[in-house]
């Protein structure tokens, strides 16, 4: 197996892993939206796609509507640790380096 061939698998395997850092009500948001594609031979992208769940980066951030009555949401960071995640276990299982970068333009 080549290294390419390395790499492609340890990022299909960790982005299913991955899924299950992502909350879950109705399942939209970890299993329609968040996606990866190959960008170019040594590009990956993964995303969460905001057209299928446009209320991601709510779940995401800090409750501060008066309605949670200072409650912390309990998913608050998960983008953080989804990523976080990814990037760690690719880099244990074919070392190198791993460039994150955040974004809200599609490409």
């Amino acid at each position: 197996m080549t290294k390419r061939q390395q790499v492609e698998l340890a990022i299909k395997d960790t982005v299913a892993m991955a899924r299950y850092l992502i909350p879950i009500d109705t399942g939209n948001l970890r299993w329609d939206s968040f996606n990866m594609r190959r960008q170019d031979k040594d590009t990956w992208i993964v995303y969460i796609d905001d057209e299928v769940a446009p209320y991601a980066p709510y779940v995401n951030e800090k409750w501060v509507s008066p309605k949670w009555n200072g409650k912390q949401n309990p998913n608050e960071g998960f983008f953080k640790k989804v990523f976080e995640f990814i990037g760690a276990r690719i880099n244990r299982i074919v070392g190198g380096q791993i460039l994150f970068v955040y974004s809200d333009e599609k490409e």
